[in-house]
């Protein structure tokens, strides 16, 4: 009697276990592919930290500021003198609604990626680099008309307080 007391317990919850397993996207995905950077960019292997993040409401959209440990550093120690070695990356995503969490936003498609580097010339003189990549899978945009600004902008940014 115990036994198939046992036996039918196990039974019952093991048909729960796997029924509430479900590979429905409507519920949503345990990874956001959608938002996934290609591999050929090489982001993993640029080794870079979160420095802060940006919402623009208006264009429906999140991003976020990375930067490599020199920029880092310099970041959190509020140093406005930039260096040769430092490196940023802004990403930057459509937003959608989050199917787990009523109200919050996650990232969607994949929309752009700059990056600016720093490095000296053969006279010695500080260089900055800027380059920007758009669409899902981030082809270099040859345009350099704002470039610029964006560099001066991505340049300004400081880094968020974190504990």
């Amino acid at each position: 009697m115990i036994m198939k007391l046992i036996k039918s317990t196990f039974y019952v919850v093991s048909l729960l276990y796997f029924s509430a397993c479900s590979s429905d996207t409507e519920s949503g995905e345990l990874v956001n592919s959608r938002a996934s950077l290609p591999a050929s960019f090489g982001f993993s292997e640029m080794h870079l930290k979160v420095i802060s993040s940006l919402i623009n409401k208006n264009e429906g959209t999140t991003s976020i500021l990375y930067g490599n440990e020199k920029t880092v550093v310099r970041l959190r120690e509020k140093t406005d003198s930039i260096t040769a070695g430092e490196q940023l990356t802004l990403l930057t995503w459509k937003q959608q609604e989050d199917a787990h969490w009523l109200g919050a936003k996650i990232p969607d498609q994949l929309l752009s990626a700059e990056t600016v580097r720093t490095d000296l010339d053969n006279k010695g003189q500080l260089r900055v680099k800027y380059e920007k990549y758009q669409g899902k899978e981030l082809a270099k945009v040859a345009d350099t008309l704002g470039n610029a600004n964006r560099k001066t902008f991505l340049l300004a940014q400081r880094a968020s307080v974190m504990p």
